[in-house]
């Protein structure tokens, strides 16, 4: 997949819904905004482009706290049939129960299926190695099935959602260390059809 680094850059201040948008360009990626948060508010950074894949980030007010703040956010051009990452989606060792930043890229994840109303989308759950292979798979489609349960609530139409678990079947890479494990235990969007 050919990677996307131009458009815009949407800034969203936690739950409070303000936005900011830059534009940006293929150049030396630096880019200047001024941002005033709350103490303790998370941030979400989105790569906007007609197109592409759904790519943001959650900044922390810890990682804010220096003058310059370097963000790895590229968009994949978007093909139906594809899956794609959600990056930031979170829970607890055994549980479905969506953490609270992953509400917020959840929440701008909707905002992205509203500005593509056509979208039909699957969700896909993965997890690691680690464990009983059935409650693997388990798990993973309830944690498919919380993020679909969210995407509604945010108001996206059931008929443009679904939700599948593959549990440790499909790594991205082989469960040998815990970093890779931690990149398998992910939430993937599928597009179904534009």
């Amino acid at each position: 997949n050919e990677a996307v680094t131009d458009g815009k850059i949407e800034i969203a201040y936690g739950t409070s819904g303000k936005k900011m948008s830059i534009d940006v360009s293929k150049d030396d990626g630096n880019y200047a905004a001024v941002v005033e948060i709350s103490k303790g508010e998370p941030i979400t950074v989105t790569l906007k482009k007609e197109g592409t894949a759904f790519a943001s980030n959650i900044l922390t007010t810890e990682e804010l706290t220096s003058n310059s703040v370097k963000i790895d956010l590229t968009a994949q051009k978007l093909k139906t049939g594809q899956s794609y990452n959600i990056d930031d989606i979170l829970f607890s060792t055994d549980s479905y129960e969506l953490q609270e930043n992953s509400k917020l890229i959840l929440t701008r994840f909707s905002d992205y299926l509203k500005e593509n109303a056509s979208f039909k989308i699957a969700i896909h759950g993965h997890t690691d190695d680690q464990g009983d292979d059935a409650k693997n798979l388990s798990l993973s489609e309830n944690r498919a099935k919380s993020v679909v349960k969210f995407l509604m609530e945010q108001g996206i139409t059931s008929e443009r959602l679904s939700s599948k678990g593959f549990g440790e079947t499909k790594p991205k890479v082989p469960n040998t260390s815990a970093e890779n494990r931690a990149k398998n235990r992910r939430t993937e969007f599928l597009l179904v059809s534009e």
